[in-house]
């Protein structure tokens, strides 16, 4: 090859290199976000420690890792990140003495950063810890250490009547039975406390000669939520000097023993499970073993219980037999109880296909509304989508029915040729039970856009749609021109909300989730459209005050 054969390939090289550069993609320019951390009078909040983390779509896999930035407030409570890549992010801070706080906006709590901008200005307005401190004492007036007291927020029902909340902070008693729980942000608040388990759990009372153990107590020495007093606590105060009175209440015993109604043996190998009416569903308060048919609780506190057990099936291929028993505590023990083993109740049932059949069953199991939840309680339904379900006891029970795959949905539930609404059965009068589960291939979709005052507002906006007589939550979100889509839908009644990632609809009052929401009603089949006004912080402010 001569010099110049030699020289075409090589400048063609050149040229095709130099095109293949010339095609490559143009990062996109990053920029800064700056702005200001206070608290609650205006005055500049110092060492607060500030996170920005990347946010991604909903359902989508980013491409690299999200990484974190960190950065610190200054002595005038300025902060700047530098070098901050185009995206959306959640911006937060933290500082000892302080309520964890996050950067709103009138859409949100998502700061979207376009490329090469300078986001500036940005406040970040941080509440100092509320503080509830007092102690607990006993019976005697004498300091109660390792005692546990629970703070939670006092909220009353539409008759005014006190109700559980979740628990929003924990603590124990010193050595001198004192607490000091922070962290608290403004509320009403339940102050409880409970006796530890090694504080003299069972005392003989001279005047009655039976044991007693402390009970929960709600300040200021309430046994029942009802009657508690709430404390109120405003933004950083401390409400300290509180006095919770623990009090000891009897307790009795509980004994009798299982015998079969088959074969008049008495029960052996089995548990009997004490569990208090009106309690958590599938789950036992107290359980014990039965080893010749007797079985005994001790330390019982007053009130109604339902003693349930069951029996494992043979080898000859006979089902479980099972027992049940209510009693009621109070004023004395309860000795001889007889809870008899009989034959449990026979479920039958068929699932029922309106067009083609699914590509699986869906999953469906029984879990009773007071009591244990059992393995047998799982329904194995076969080809044919025939089941049946044996041992059940003579109780209610709630059907569940898992999801299928849309198109599919399901249609309805009956039980004994009768529709259910809400999915529960009582099998406490029944010696048998035919229930159906009807799944159909007609489900309904809903598409819309999502609109604030300037026209659709882009991608990532969270989109539920709830319906209203059962079934989960669906969540959407937006797409880059504002719209959403859900499909797979059953026929009924949806409560749809429309709101920026980081203020969910779970953060709503029910009276607020209805105002703010639009409600739509699906037939069967229909592909309908809609539009969703955007939630915004300034609404959820107008409804605060």
């Amino acid at each position: 090859m001569n010099a110049r054969n030699f020289s075409k390939p090589v400048c063609l090289g050149m040229i095709l290199a130099a095109c293949s550069l010339a095609q490559l993609p143009v990062p996109a320019q990053k920029g800064t976000v700056s702005g200001t951390v206070i608290n609650t009078a205006g005055a500049p909040v110092r060492e607060a420690m500030l996170q920005l983390t990347p946010l991604a779509r909903l359902g989508s896999a980013p491409d690299s890792p999200a990484v974190n930035s960190a950065s610190e407030s200054d002595s005038q409570g300025n902060f700047t990140f530098d070098d901050v890549a185009p995206g959306r992010y959640l911006l937060a801070a933290q500082r000892r003495g302080y309520l964890n706080a996050s950067y709103y906006n009138a859409r949100g709590g998502v700061l979207t950063v376009q490329p090469g901008e300078r986001a500036t200005g940005i406040v970040i307005k941080m509440t100092p810890q509320g503080i509830i401190g007092g102690r607990v004492v006993d019976d005697q007036n004498e300091p109660l250490p390792g005692a546990t007291v629970d703070i939670q927020p006092y909220l009353l029902s539409k008759d005014q009547t006190a109700i559980p909340t979740v628990s929003m902070a924990q603590g124990k008693t010193d050595a001198d039975g004192a607490f000091a729980i922070g962290g608290l942000p403004p509320a009403r608040y339940v102050v409880s406390a409970t006796a530890p388990p090694d504080a003299e759990p069972q005392v003989a009372s001279p005047s009655q000669g039976r044991p007693e153990v402390y009970v929960t107590a709600y300040y200021p020495d309430a046994v029942d939520l009802a009657t508690a007093t709430p404390v109120e606590l405003s933004a950083g105060a401390q409400v300290r000097g509180l006095e919770v009175r623990l009090h000891k209440v009897s307790v009795f015993r509980v004994s009798g023993k299982v015998v079969s109604a088959v074969t008049g043996e008495a029960g052996s190998g089995i548990v009997v499970n004490l569990f208090r009416q009106g309690g958590a569903p599938g789950i036992s308060a107290r359980s014990t073993g039965v080893s010749t048919g007797n079985f005994s609780f001790d330390g019982v506190l007053p009130g109604a219980y339902i003693l349930e057990t069951r029996s494992a099936g043979d080898a000859e291929d006979r089902s479980a037999l099972v027992g049940r028993q209510t009693i009621s505590v109070g004023g004395r023990d309860v000795d001889g109880v007889v809870v008899e083993l009989q034959p449990g109740i026979q479920l039958t049932g068929s699932v029922i296909v309106e067009g083609s059949p699914p590509p699986a069953w869906p999953q469906i199991t029984l879990t009773p509304t007071e009591g244990v939840d059992y393995p047998e309680d799982f329904v194995a339904v076969d080809v044919n989508g025939r089941f049946t379900v044996t041992g059940l006891e003579p109780a209610p029970y709630r059907v569940n029915a898992g999801s299928i795959s849309p198109p599919m949905f399901i249609k309805e539930i009956r039980f004994n040729g009768r529709e259910i609404d809400d999915a529960a059965i009582n099998l406490a009068s029944e010696q048998k039970g035919f229930l159906e589960i009807v799944v159909s291939d007609k489900a309904s979709s809903l598409t819309g856009v999502v609109n604030d005052s300037d026209g659709p507002v882009g991608p990532g906006v969270l989109v539920t749609a709830h319906r209203t007589t059962s079934g989960p939550t669906r969540i959407k979100q937006t797409d880059e021109s504002g719209r959403f889509s859900f499909t797979g839908l059953p026929p009924g009644e949806y409560i749809l909300t429309a709101m920026d990632t980081g203020t969910g609809p779970a953060y709503l009052a029910p009276e607020l989730l209805e105002k703010h929401s639009k409600v739509v009603r699906l037939g069967e089949g229909v592909s309908a459209t809609t539009e969703l006004r955007l939630i915004t912080m300034d609404d959820l402010r107008a409804d605060s005050h």
